[in-house]
């Protein structure tokens, strides 16, 4: 699944340890989509490699989004996650397909 957006901000930098003694990183990023409603979501990027991704976007940067959708129960509760996985400038795509207009053939 994809999210298509614009950066609104990037929250602060969580970290902690797991009960298994290994050390995690997160950074949750709010995207207001860019679809007719401009709904928010706030996306997770979970771990190093998708943390670096993230840092090289601004606040205002356009960027589509390749996430995993989850949803667990606790105390019969429903809690649903939102991860990032791969984070692409939303402008790429479109930039390319202008030059390909351009071409005489």
């Amino acid at each position: 699944m994809e999210v298509k957006g614009t950066i609104k901000k990037k929250l602060k930098l969580q970290s902690g340890t797991s009960k298994a003694g290994n050390e995690w990183q997160k950074l949750d990023v709010i995207i207001t989509q860019s679809d007719e409603y401009s709904k928010e979501v706030c996306i997770t990027a979970f771990g190093d490699k998708a943390i670096e991704s993230v840092k090289r976007f601004n606040e205002g940067d356009s960027v589509e989004v390749s996430v995993n959708v989850e949803s667990r129960e606790y105390n019969g509760k429903y809690y649903t996650n939102i991860t990032g996985w791969k984070w692409a400038n939303g402008n790429e795509q479109v930039e390319q397909e202008q030059d390909s207009e351009d071409l005489p053939f």
